[in-house]
């Protein structure tokens, strides 16, 4: 039996049901390729974030997450809200990583708090990066979510 992806042959230790679509597109690969690569002898710091294939899936929460100060990573192929850097008026450079360290970066306290402020109460966490399914609907559904 032969198994290919996309049309290309696919080695017994693949599964190609991890991935999506885009990932075969020839931009996405190149990108992809060339950064991972470039990146093979380097350090690999905790929290490097991808500099390519990024915004391919954005949740239905992203522009509300993005308004109240998101800093976003790449889980696969999703832009998932890693720490919140302030409202609005938050200064850009607050959602960077910043320099690449072993140790604690900038935002490790606002992370501390968002974390510690969740076991005390409660709270809603966009995890559609988890998802393996496609959710449409007709005649406009509509949800209001209000974030404090």
């Amino acid at each position: 039996m032969r198994i290919t992806f996309f049309g290309a042959p696919v080695s017994p230790g693949m599964r190609p049901s991890r991935f999506q679509a885009y990932h075969a597109t020839p931009a996405f690969r190149a990108d992809r390729v060339t950064e991972t690569l470039g990146n093979v002898y380097r350090a690999h710091y905790p929290h490097r974030p991808a500099a390519t294939g990024r915004g391919v899936k954005r949740s239905p929460l992203h522009a509300r997450l993005d308004a109240h100060g998101a800093a976003w990573r790449d889980v696969s192929g999703w832009e998932a809200a890693d720490w919140f850097a302030g409202g609005e008026n938050a200064d850009p450079a607050a959602r960077q990583p910043g320099p690449l360290s072993w140790g604690r970066h900038h935002w490790f306290e606002t992370w501390r708090d968002e974390h510690l402020a969740c076991r005390a109460s409660a709270a809603l966490i966009d995890m559609s990066f988890m998802a393996k399914f496609k959710v449409q609907v007709r005649n406009g559904l509509r949800i209001n979510i209000e974030m404090v």
